[in-house]
């Protein structure tokens, strides 16, 4: 788990620090809010404006312990409105799986094709050759997908569709 913090100093600077860093093994609320708790107390950190977590519900009892918390110091701000911001990053992950599994039989097919050319050298070659033919301006090598990193589908999906011409 990783703890940043952002603030600005006397002159309103915007600074951005890690002040920890360390591996938790277990996902269970009380453990994340003991981590978090620990952390801002050996920092003496007393105020918090937002805390960003992913979805995940075990944050939901964290961040409602935090304000509780910041409640009690007095140091709960703008009554908490802004204390629970969930990560838009997890977010968008989550919306573009939702979308990839839509697509998965679309996909599965230009997955297929482009395992196919990278399956050997001169299937490769041939490729190339065709991408010349077709007066191709990239001749960026088409990554074939993983299953974890949704970001280099859309390479994959993006390359595909630049070389539709050289597939067809």
């Amino acid at each position: 788990m990783v703890i940043t913090t952002h603030f600005m100093d006397h002159e309103w600077k915007l600074h951005k620090r890690i002040i920890n860093f360390a591996k938790i093994t277990s996902h269970k609320g009380d453990d994340i809010r003991r981590f978090l708790d620990a952390c801002l107390n050996s920092w003496e950190i007393k105020k918090v404006f937002s805390i960003t977590v992913n979805n995940a519900s075990a944050n939901d009892g964290v961040v409602e312990y935090m304000a509780k918390r910041f409640k009690s110091l007095n140091t709960l701000m703008l009554d908490g409105k802004y204390l629970h911001m969930r990560c838009v990053c997890h977010i968008l992950n989550l919306v573009v799986k939702d979308g990839l599994k839509e697509l998965s039989s679309s996909i599965e097919g230009i997955r297929s094709c482009v395992k196919y050319v990278h399956s050997s050298p001169s299937r490769l070659y041939k490729f190339r050759d065709f991408a010349i033919f077709e007066s191709m301006d990239i001749m960026a090598n088409i990554p074939l997908d993983v299953a974890t990193r949704w970001n280099v589908t859309y390479k994959m999906l993006d390359g595909a569709l630049k070389c539709e011409n050289v597939f067809c």
